[in-house]
């Protein structure tokens, strides 16, 4: 891969400042009324400026090829251009122009664009595509290119060494197993480890695939940039490869990456203890969107208020309607009850700190109505999102 020589803010600034360059450039055809060149002049600014920025979306959404259409394409443009004002007689404003589509290019270069359209060549472009070439290699008891694909981790010390070569032995020994690529799970490093959907934003991968029966995952690491700034529209991530870190049959515990994607049980919990930090915090906006019970009690307490206005009525029932808007303190118990669907059962921290406790009132006896300090919440998952199905106590 060619070197990222230039730093990522480079791109940013040429973004600014090349338009703006070419439009003051342009003031000298309008003052000497070659209003056709002026216009084109203005034009190629106008596009410049939206080609940076073009550049970086295709790659990001996954417009790789056209992306380094772009970048080859671009300087040469500017380079048409200025052939067109040095026959115009704009020598001086034509050669700027040139200097301007060799300095694109270079620039481009230097960020990565003949690299990477070496890389899509060789096929070694993509996490995918190392894990074949690994799996292949190790079927052929080719152990040098495994160890180019797979190298050595001195964290990983012993261990890591021993499981590459027992990954090498076993594939070596089977009868040309048959394999498949199963599934991909993508990380990001931003500002901490998480799954991401779009493999444009990871630097990291877990691959599952199976070989001859068995499923191995394959964690394989970005090396390069891979900080947050390198993927705005700016910052293009043209300038990584890929190497696998660890290798491990499934069922075994990494020795690299520490982290597990959450469980839909930790994402629905996740979501009931927000809820109910939104509500105690007066995020009502918020704390709708993961609410998915009826209304139908705080519309009746509030018929001013549109029914559909979700926010203010969550905002009344907490505010004016006795709503216990408090923070989760403790989960007392958690459990599946149906695919997609949790109960939950919950504890309170009262706004003096000590357990929330819902008593008997309006004259009621302790005994006809017990102390209460646990509640049972039910959290399911609508339309690809987990929401909480009831409200929070309510203190009469």
């Amino acid at each position: 891969m060619w070197p990222a020589i230039l730093p990522t803010d480079a791109e940013f600034y040429l973004a600014c400042v090349a338009p703006v360059g070419m439009l003051l450039l342009s003031l000298y055809p309008w003052l000497t009324r070659r209003r056709l060149a002026a216009l084109g002049m203005d034009t190629s600014a106008v596009i410049l400026a939206l080609a940076f920025f073009l550049r970086g979306w295709l790659i990001q959404v996954g417009g790789l090829f056209s992306a380094l259409a772009l970048s080859f394409g671009l300087p040469a443009l500017f380079l048409g251009l200025a052939a067109l004002l040095w026959k115009a007689k704009l020598r001086w404003i034509g050669l700027a122009l040139a200097g301007l589509g060799f300095v694109l290019l270079a620039f481009f270069a230097a960020g990565g664009a003949f690299g990477i359209a070496g890389e899509a060549l060789a096929g070694r472009l993509t996490p995918q595509d190392v894990v074949r070439s690994c799996i292949e290699a190790a079927i052929r008891g080719d152990e040098h290119t495994v160890t180019e694909l797979w190298p050595p981790v001195e964290r990983l010390g012993v261990e890591g060494e021993r499981r590459r070569r027992e990954f090498i032995t076993r594939l070596r020994k089977l009868p040309r197993p048959a394999y498949r690529l199963l599934d991909a799970e993508w990380w990001s490093f931003c500002c901490e480890p998480h799954v991401v959907e779009d493999p444009r934003w990871a630097g990291f991968a877990r691959i599952r695939a199976e070989i001859g029966g068995d499923v191995y995952v394959f964690e394989v690491l970005a090396t390069g940039s891979r900080n947050c700034w390198d993927f705005s529209p700016v910052h293009p991530p043209l300038h990584w490869k890929w190497r696998i870190v660890d290798a491990y049959p499934e069922g075994e515990e990494s020795l690299y990456w520490p982290y597990r994607a959450p469980s839909e049980l930790d994402e629905a919990r996740s979501a009931l203890l927000l809820f109910f930090s939104l509500l105690h915090d007066g995020q009502y906006e918020q704390a709708a969107r993961l609410y998915g019970g009826p209304y139908d009690q705080l519309r009746d307490s509030n018929p001013s208020i549109p029914p559909e206005d979700h926010a203010s009525l969550l905002e009344k029932g907490c505010e004016v309607n006795g709503l216990a808007c408090l923070r989760v303190a403790r989960i007392v118990s958690e459990e599946e009850i149906a695919p997609g669907e949790f109960s939950f059962v919950v504890e309170f921290e009262g706004e003096d700190g000590a357990p929330f406790k819902l008593g008997p009132c309006c004259g009621a006896e302790e005994g006809d109505f017990p102390v209460q300090t646990r509640f049972t919440y039910t959290v399911r998952l609508v339309d690809d999102r987990y929401v909480v199905m009831e409200l929070p106590p309510y203190v009469p």
